[in-house]
């Protein structure tokens, strides 16, 4: 009975690809005035001036911006292969990568073979939980230091597939999605393919020290990035949700550690924009609790079994919850409190405005984050972020309940984190190094933000009593656990602010990209809208949406600045998705299309897509504004040529005295040093070392040669 509504709440619990409509939900009609709004072409761009309404990235219902989105379609789409193009890269996250078996394993029913998907097989889980339930979570378990057991070695897989859905079949397929809808719009509207969207599926099980050790991942990542700027010829787009994008922030820290000479100009030529969906920028309780005692993840298992389990993986440290060390905490923006509350001037429907940041300090974690009951009566032990962060929960805990996996958490979190060689919690996380920052998440919905753990005679470890959960602006004691028929909730007053996370995330944590805004930060809102589907399919093909009656474009509010002391840092756009859930993001269609078009409208004219070799030329490093510079100028060297490589200095100054005397030698003044331009110096000595051995003749005197001589090419 367990295993039967288990796979029912997985089948069914995520069946619609876009969040219901809140109560107040209408057709058709303005929600403000009820005044019908016009039932032909309403788009599904956010409406009204654009956000942000200076220059920079954005995305609107203005003709110009607009004509901008179609223009890049229009070039993108029917481009011919080897074009130029910026890649898309797609990090998953916790728990949203596919895994597969590289060692077969004997069970009492159906037995577990080499490349059998165990992660997340639907077929294998019933399969294994009916016979033998302990055979597929003990494939799935870690050994000590985070080893593969003796009888089972499990990897993540391959390929893009790995991180489009995780169980692909005709029940499974749609609850399991992960990017399938990205990659399906990108691919139909704009022409990509399977030579310009890189999937980077991982062991989401693992630390990040023991991915780069047992599996090279950010090693092989590097030149995974690499090779793909060199194919498609422009610095790509990064993708990350949720922990996807820890993995990707590491990534950078990582370059900078291993090179510390190199890294700014590789991110630089490498990365041209980093969407964050729904990022744990503070990281989230939920992990926290699946150690403590045990999160299903929405499986057929009891939480004994998902606590087991969840103890191996070394990966739960890095979405721990994080105090904001060494920074005062984030002063919330006015809007948070509200749209149109005093000091904001933003209205709705699109008017941008200015809000400026909050006066008092912004909410933190709160200093009881979880309470531990050891006897009824008696008092209770109770612990913040510092000591989470600090690990002396995973301490007092492990020695109170004589608990060595507790104390193994203890342990990992110094090995592979704090004395790690990148030390993912030397502060809460600043702006990514990347010239283009877009974040988007989801708002309130209930999530979880503290818990209450008590003693329980079954029982060898205190089990979950109560939690406290934010929901739009309202705090909830839930009273949960033991042998309950049903939870209890009751209301505990108003929050700190007038918005809860989206389900996982709570909004403190993803709110932390506030503080790269600045003082003053541009401000937009758009209220939700419901259309007819007939309407809406102008953009959408059927394919592409769920066949209900209506279509709900969630309510969303977009922020977009940069701190005034950094005029050469590019403003980061952040756009908060009303009633939109963590699990979900990825695949909202409105969520993909809105992201996507805002970020891909500036494509033409920032990457040169149209531009000519002689203007687009291949750079070392993206050039970076200057104070006073306009963001045009500062653009207008970024594009990136497919075949051109940058020239020396000696080289340019060579060039210039050529071009003073008239462009004589060398044999091509103007048009030669086109062809140079576009030629790598190791490519002209690989055509005449290939020209010299099909004439016979010897490949020494030349310089340029003997590298290659000696390597025998």
């Amino acid at each position: 009975a367990r295993l039967a509504i288990g796979l029912c709440a997985v089948i069914f619990a995520t069946a619609q690809p876009g969040a219901p409509a809140p109560s107040g939900a209408f057709l058709d009609a303005d929600i403000s005035g009820g005044s019908a709004a016009p039932a032909a072409a309403p788009s599904p761009e956010m409406s009204g001036t654009r956000c942000p309404d200076e220059a920079g990235i954005g995305a609107s219902s203005r003709p110009e911006d607009l004509e901008k989105v179609e223009r890049a379609k229009e070039i993108l789409r029917e481009q011919d292969w080897g074009r130029p193009r910026p890649p898309v890269f797609l990090f998953p996250g916790l728990a949203s990568s596919r895994l597969v078996a590289w060692k077969g394993k004997k069970c009492i029913g159906p037995d577990i073979n080499v490349m059998d998907n165990l992660w997340l097989n639907i077929q294998k889980v019933v399969e294994t939980l009916t016979f033998d339930q302990n055979c597929w979570l003990d494939c799935l378990k870690l050994g000590h230091n985070q080893t593969d057991p003796e009888d089972c070695k499990v990897r993540a897989a391959n390929g893009l597939e790995a991180v489009s859905v995780l169980s692909p079949g005709l029940f499974t397929e749609k609850p399991t999605m992960v990017y399938q809808n990205l990659i399906s719009y990108i691919a139909d509207a704009y022409g990509y393919d399977k030579n310009s969207i890189y999937g980077f599926p991982y062991d989401w099980r693992l630390s990040p020290g023991k991915l780069e050790e047992r599996d090279g991942f950010f090693s092989s990542t590097k030149e995974r990035i690499e090779a793909a700027v060199r194919l498609n010829g422009r610095p790509g787009i990064i993708f990350a949700h949720s922990m996807g994008n820890n993995c990707v922030m590491y990534f950078f820290k990582w370059l900078r550690a291993r090179y510390p000479r190199t890294a700014e100009a590789w991110i630089a030529k490498h990365v041209w924009t980093f969407v964050m969906l729904a990022p744990p920028l503070l990281g989230a309780v939920s992990p926290l609790k699946s150690v403590l005692t045990g999160e299903p993840m929405g499986m057929p298992i009891t939480d004994r079994m998902a606590r087991d389990l969840e103890l191996t993986f070394g990966v739960t440290h890095w979405v721990n919850p994080m105090p904001p060390r060494g920074h005062n905490p984030p002063r919330p923006h006015a809007y948070a409190n509200g749209v149109g509350a005093a000091g904001c001037s933003a209205a709705v429907n699109g008017t941008a405005g200015v809000c400026p940041a909050g006066e008092s300090e912004g909410p933190t974690w709160d200093a009881d984050l979880v309470r531990v009951r050891v006897k009824e009566g008696s008092a209770e032990a109770t612990f913040g972020a510092e000591d989470v962060a600090t690990g002396e929960i995973f301490r007092w805990m492990g020695a109170i309940y004589n608990d060595e996996a507790l104390s193994e958490k203890y342990r990992t979190l110094y090995s592979d984190y704090i004395e790690s060689e990148v030390n993912f919690f030397d502060g809460p996380p600043q702006r990514p190094p990347v010239k283009h920052v877009v974040v988007a998440y989801g708002v309130d919905q209930p999530t979880e933000r503290k818990y209450t753990l008590s003693n329980d005679v079954n029982f060898d470890y205190p089990i979950m009593s109560e939690m406290t959960v934010e929901e739009a602006g309202q705090d909830w004691n839930v009273r949960v656990g033991g042998r309950r028929a049903r939870t209890q909730k009751k209301l505990l007053g108003p929050s700190e602010l007038k918005h809860s996370g989206d389900g996982l995330i709570p909004y403190q944590s993803l709110s932390w990209s506030h503080t790269w805004l600045g003082d003053n930060a541009t401000v937009a809102h758009w209220k939700r809208r419901t259309y007819k589907r007939s309407t809406f399919l102008d953009q959408w093909t059927p394919e592409k949406l769920d066949m209900a009656a209506t279509v709900t474009q969630p309510a969303l509010t977009c922020l977009h600045g940069a701190p005034e002391a950094s005029p050469t840092v590019d403003p980061v756009t952040v756009l908060e998705f009303e009633g939109v859930n963590h699990h979900k993001i990825t695949g909202d269609p409105n969520v993909m299309k809105v992201v996507w078009d805002l970020i891909i409208g500036n494509v033409v004219e920032e990457m040169c897509i149209e531009g000519t070799d002689e203007v687009c030329r291949y750079q070392d490093a993206a050039p970076k504004r200057k104070a006073g510079e306009s963001e045009a100028a500062a653009s207008s060297g970024w594009g990136l040529s497919l075949w051109g490589w940058p020239r020396s200095k000696d080289d340019q100054a060579k060039d210039k005295a050529k071009a003073a005397a008239g462009g004589k030698s060398g044999g091509g003044g103007a048009a030669e040093e086109s062809r140079r331009s576009q030629t790598s110096p190791m490519d002209e000595a690989a055509s005449r070392v290939a020209a010299a051995a099909g004439l016979g003749l010897p490949t020494g005197g030349d310089p340029a040669l003997e590298p290659l001589r000696m390597q025998g090419a």
